[in-house]
């Protein structure tokens, strides 16, 4: 794919939906041709386009119907550019994930978007805790990814404790969170998707305040020291987790995989890599409750 192949697409009848992932031959001159001919798209997947730069995000600024932009892995991109997508009133889900140049001020211009629902930043420039103090702001957002920013703490969590539809929370390898960040989310029980693997400073005390969190369906623990016999007994309280993922979680063992029986509306949980016990315990575990999906290799 190419600007060539572009600039034929932007002849074609009206398209809603154009997906254009890894295409690195394509520019911005293409992707403002192709614009041009398609100024009612609604959802837009451009990741891994490295070729573009923040001109094609002044060119998108001009959308009125867009809905979905997917600017995942777009190396090129900065803050200068991408906060023109501030002004697409129309957005609801932004991916900028692995963006690296991406960071705290298209955060404060994206907050006021009066549509967004999901909102996904891992691995972008760290974003700091007055930016998301303007996140928490945004009223209408369901779906955060703040995952890989190490920056992020208990202050920075605190100021989007106050999204009120929030039901998904990625603070994947978040390594300076800690259990006072967690307290702040059990006052807040809406969630139903919240994955805190790798965070490595969380103790037994930051597990129980996720314990009280009882609306949780899907919950990743991956990577977490902390995880062990007992603390999976606290999950117990947990009578809505569909999904749980223990990966790479040295201290549990045999006691504490029986113990994940007791969850009543358990249909997956993640068990790699956790060395406490073998291929007999899981077993066990399989015949107890033969509709849950034990993932171990």
């Amino acid at each position: 794919m190419d600007d060539a192949a572009l600039d034929v697409i932007s002849h074609c009848a009206p398209l809603e939906f154009l997906e254009l992932v890894n295409c690195r031959r394509i520019s911005d001159a293409g992707i403002i041709a192709l614009l041009r001919g398609q100024p009612a798209v609604r959802a837009l997947l451009l990741g891994g386009c490295t070729g573009l730069t923040d001109t094609t995000c002044h060119a998108l600024a001009g959308l009125r119907e867009l809905e979905d932009l997917r600017l995942v892995r777009c190396e090129a991109l900065t803050d200068e550019g991408v906060a023109a997508v501030g002004q697409i009133v129309s957005l609801e889900h932004l991916n900028l994930n692995d963006s690296t140049g991406v960071g705290s001020k298209t955060v404060r211009a994206v907050a006021c978007l009066p549509r967004l629902r999901e909102l996904r930043l891992a691995g972008t420039a760290p974003i700091s805790d007055e930016a998301l103090r303007e996140l928490g702001e945004a009223q209408t957002l369901e779906a955060l990814s703040l995952a890989e920013h190490r920056n992020i703490g208990a202050a920075g969590l605190f100021e989007i404790c106050g999204l009120e539809r929030l039901v998904e929370l990625g603070l994947r390898h978040c390594l300076n969170l800690v259990d006072d960040a967690l307290a702040e989310l059990a006052r807040r029980p809406t969630l139903r998707v919240l994955d805190v693997a790798g965070c490595t400073q969380l103790s037994r005390a930051g597990l129980a305040h996720l314990a009280r969190i009882t609306t949780l369906c899907e919950l990743g623990l991956a990577y977490a020291p902390s995880v062990n016999d007992e603390t999976v007994e606290l999950l117990t309280s947990l009578k809505e987790l569909v999904v749980l993922s223990v990966a790479y979680c040295p201290a549990l063992t045999s006691a504490g995989l029986a113990k994940l029986a007791a969850l009543p509306a358990l249909k997956q949980v993640d068990v790699r890599q956790t060395l406490g016990f073998g291929p007999s315990e899981v077993g066990s575990l399989r015949a107890r409750r033969p509709e849950l999906e034990v993932i171990d290799s």
